[in-house]
C-alpha cells in the first residue's frame, strides 16, 4: 500500500508544473507543522500514561492490559481469519488497463502517421503516459496476497503479462528514439507473448469470477 502511494505521488509530481509543485510544497509544510504539534501532544499523553502505569495506578494498568489484548487479537485474528482473495475483479481491471493504454498509443500513432507528431514525441507518450500506468498496475498486482488456490495460475500469468508488456513498451520507446525499424518489428513478438499471457490470466480467472 505504501509503495503504491509512493509511485502515485512520484507520478503526480512528474506531471506537475513549477507553480503546482510550489503550492504542493506549501501545503506539505502546513501539514508537517500540524503533524508535529499532534505528535508532541501524543508523546506528552504517552509519557503521562507510562508514569501512571509505573506508579501502579489501577485504571492505567487495566487500560494497558486491554490495549495488549486488542492488539494481539487484531494481529492474530487478521493473520488466521482472512479469507482467500478472489482476484477476478483485479484481472478484469488489468485487462481494462491494457485496453486503455493501447488506445492511448493508437491515437498517438495515428497522429504520427499524419505527420503531426515526431518519433521522439511518440516515445515520450510511452514513457510519460503508458509506462507509469503500467507500473501502477504492476505494484497493485504484486500486493495481492492469499489468493484463492484455483486462481494462483491466473495471478502468475498476469504477472508474466506485466513483465513482458513492460519490456515491450521499453523496447518500443528505445526503437522509436533510435528510429530503428528492425527493432520495432522485433518488439511485436514480445508484445504478442504478453497479450497471450493476459488472455490466459483472464481465462484462468474464470468469467463467473470476473462477473462477481
Amino acid at each position: 500500500m505504501l509503495l503504491s502511494l509512493a509511485v502515485l505521488g512520484g507520478f503526480a509530481l512528474y506531471v506537475m508544473n513549477a507553480q503546482e509543485r510550489e503550492r504542493l510544497r506549501q501545503a506539505v509544510r502546513r501539514v508537517h507543522l500540524a503533524v508535529l504539534c499532534v505528535a508532541a501532544r501524543v508523546l506528552d499523553a504517552g509519557a503521562f500514561f507510562v508514569r501512571a502505569v509505573r506508579a501502579r495506578n489501577r485504571g492505567a494498568r487495566v487500560t494497558m492490559a486491554a490495549l495488549v489484548v486488542v492488539a494481539a487479537a487484531t494481529v492474530f485474528g487478521g493473520a488466521f481469519n482472512r479469507p482467500p482473495r478472489d482476484i477476478g475483479a483485479d484481472i478484469e481491471q488489468l485487462a481494462a488497463t491494457e485496453s486503455r493504454i493501447s488506445a492511448v498509443y493508437d491515437a498517438a500513432a495515428a497522429q504520427f502517421r499524419l505527420g503531426a507528431m515526431t518519433t521522439a514525441s511518440l516515445a515520450e507518450v510511452i514513457e510519460r503516459r503508458i509506462e507509469p500506468e503500467l507500473q501502477i498496475a504492476r505494484i497493485r498486482l504484486l500486493s495481492l496476497e492469499q489468493v484463492k488456490p484455483e486462481q494462483i495460475a491466473s495471478l502468475e500469468k498476469a504477472r508474466e503479462y506485466l513483465r513482458l508488456r513492460g519490456e515491450s513498451w521499453r523496447q518500443r520507446a528505445a526503437a522509436l528514439q533510435r528510429r530503428d525499424l528492425k527493432a520495432l518489428r522485433q518488439v511485436e513478438a514480445t508484445e504478442r507473448a504478453s497479450l497471450a499471457a493476459l488472455a490466459a490470466a483472464v481465462q484462468d480467472a474464470g468469467p463467473a469470477k470476473i462477473a462477481d
